[in-house]
């Protein structure tokens, strides 16, 4: 099984801008990726998700695993799968940005648009 991407909060708020009634082949795919492991995520970033006006997660809990402050969690998955962590997050010279610490733990990150071109997927 190919490793999964593992996505941060602020690649689920990004992922909320997909309107499921405008997307529905993306969300389709989205749910397909979700269920054959592809895409999975931590509870930690659910409990974070909370506290936003993102509804459309509820129902999606199938993909939240594992505890609330997520980037731990989420890092130790991504080094733990070999995974590709997802996170909107940019590199900042001498923070403790989940792409620092991915890089320092040779960990790769991406953003959305990067893990819809390593899938493949276009709408």
């Amino acid at each position: 099984m190919k490793p999964p991407f593992l996505i941060d909060t602020s690649s689920f708020r990004v992922l909320s801008n997909y309107y499921q009634s405008q997307f529905p082949s993306f969300w389709k795919r989205f749910e397909e990726a979700v269920a054959n492991g592809t895409i999975r995520s931590v509870k930690e970033v659910f409990a974070e998700l909370e506290q936003y006006d993102t509804n459309w997660i509820y129902g999606k809990a199938n993909i939240l695993q594992g505890k609330p402050v997520a980037d731990p969690f989420l890092i130790a998955a991504g080094y733990h799968s070999g995974g590709t962590v997802v996170t909107e997050e940019s590199r900042k010279p001498k923070a403790s940005k989940i792409p620092n610490v991915c890089d320092d733990f040779g960990i790769e990150v991406t953003n959305v648009e990067g893990m819809l071109e390593q899938l493949g997927w276009s709408f």
